[in-house]
């Protein structure tokens, strides 16, 4: 998308429409962890300035957009409005119940220009899907991964790590004997419910202190008492273990078809961009 020069926290006006220094940083406040996130995860420096110059070009775009259906699509009714507004209660939950309604027809209008560019968009041929998998030999390589359960306990201040192992040795001679299933005694034991006794899915090198005792096991078979350290012991199952091996075309052809259409449709949104910015009076305050 097209750039800009200067300081991406000063107002400007989109063909008259103004874009406030409080939109900017409202918009940067609750963007900004999340993006740090993502590229910490990725193993990329978080670039504030990057971000604060995408926001800017959204609030632009949006503008853009927005005028753009109003001159080739129909006014939505009142009903219709607050229809969208029920359907999509997150997208108004700071917005003021007087600026409700216009805010709703914006969006709306947004939501049914973007949707008719989308419909522009072709859908991919087999013959892309086929080359986009060839092109992409290692893309489609899955390593070997073990998807594992468990029952977590902590340790608390008022009782001793012996105790809990002791607890857990109890609870794994009762499932091996039948008395209890996993489910059960994980839904009665397990000091984490949020995670519904789901380890994860991991691969060689996640967890080198304990990963080989969860390796050593059969599918459906559960650990002798693993200690993973801060006051945590844990039973695991290993639900399922798959080898390493590349996913056929068969595989994967949804997936592939559903990225080359969201490519295809992006590419659509910048061209977009990029022809109404062109044709765009923007002035800096």
């Amino acid at each position: 998308m097209k750039t800009f020069e200067g300081d991406v926290k000063m107002a400007l006006t989109v063909n008259g429409v103004a874009i406030q220094d409080k939109q900017l940083d409202e918009a940067f406040a609750l963007r900004v962890d999340e993006y740090r996130k993502m590229c910490e995860h990725a193993g990329q420096a978080a670039d504030d300035a990057q971000l604060k110059q995408w926001i800017e070009e959204d609030a632009i775009e949006g503008v853009l957009f927005y005028q753009a259906a109003q001159e080739k699509l129909p006014a939505p009714t009142e009903a219709q409005i607050r229809k969208y507004v029920a359907e999509h209660p997150a997208e108004f939950y700071a917005v003021a119940e007087t600026d409700v309604l216009e805010e709703g027809k914006r969006q709306l209008m947004l939501h049914v220009f973007r949707r008719s560019l989308r419909k522009q968009v072709k859908r991919p041929s087999a013959a892309d899907v086929e080359a986009f998998y060839a092109a992409n030999p290692h893309r489609f390589d899955q390593p070997e991964y073990w998807a594992v359960s468990h029952i977590c306990k902590h340790v608390p201040p008022t009782e001793s790590t012996a105790s809990i192992f002791l607890l857990l040795c109890r609870i794994r001679q009762d499932i091996l004997d039948k008395k209890v299933d996993w489910q059960t005694a994980l839904n009665a034991s397990d000091s984490y419910p949020v995670d519904q006794g789901l380890f994860g899915v991991i691969t060689r090198g996640q967890y080198p202190a304990f990963e080989q005792k969860i390796f050593a096991l059969k599918e459906m078979e559960i650990s002798e008492v693993v200690d993973s350290g801060e006051n945590t012991l844990h039973l695991f199952m290993v639900m399922r273990h798959e080898t390493a091996r590349t996913l056929t075309l068969d595989e994967v052809r949804s997936d592939i078809e559903k990225q080359l259409f969201d490519d295809a449709f992006a590419a659509v949104l910048d061209q977009t961009y990029e022809t109404l910015v062109a044709q765009a009076t923007l002035v800096r305050a």
